[in-house]
């Protein structure tokens, strides 16, 4: 597998919108960015989706879905709403597209680079093993290997 190398994700150029607050104007990021800002806060952090007892929003697949829908549809909700949503922008349809964005993307992250078995952080989280080096079950010792010494038998005739 070719993994993905840090940084994993980068967040899109923002569209600007100006929104009035009285006498003056502001200037702000659309909704869409307010999106890929908090999905690549969670790539960035990664380890929260393989965590032994992750926080509610890490806890699967569908969790994560959910609070990404909770979290576009508050942003419908703002005063400034009317200016930062795209005309049309569904937010059901918006955090699953950013939600499963992150899916692919955990799935290219290795959770240990350096374990040539590991496996993606999306295997890791979704099959509970994240806590465990590699994200892997222990792979079973090479014959040959003794639990009681940690060594392998030496060749006949060695003098070891």
């Amino acid at each position: 597998m070719t993994w993905l190398t840090y940084p994993y994700y980068t967040v899109p150029v923002p569209a600007l919108v100006v929104v009035p607050s009285g006498p003056f104007v502001t200037i702000m990021a659309d909704a869409n960015y307010d999106m890929a800002q908090a999905i690549a806060q969670d790539i960035r952090s990664f380890v929260n989706f393989l965590a032994a007892t992750p926080d509610p929003q890490y806890k699967d697949p569908t969790a994560y879905a959910m609070n990404l829908i909770a979290y576009a549809q508050s942003l419908t909700q703002t005063s400034y709403a009317q200016y930062t949503v795209p005309k049309g922008w569904d937010p059901i349809t918006v955090g699953l597209q950013y939600a499963n964005q992150l899916f692919q993307i955990l799935a290219q992250i290795p959770v240990n680079a350096n374990d040539p078995n590991t496996v993606s952080v999306f295997t890791a989280w979704t099959g509970h093993t994240g806590q465990l080096p590699g994200g892997h079950d222990p792979i079973p010792a090479p014959s040959g290997f003794h639990p009681e010494t940690g060594q392998g038998s030496a060749p006949q005739g060695s003098i070891l």
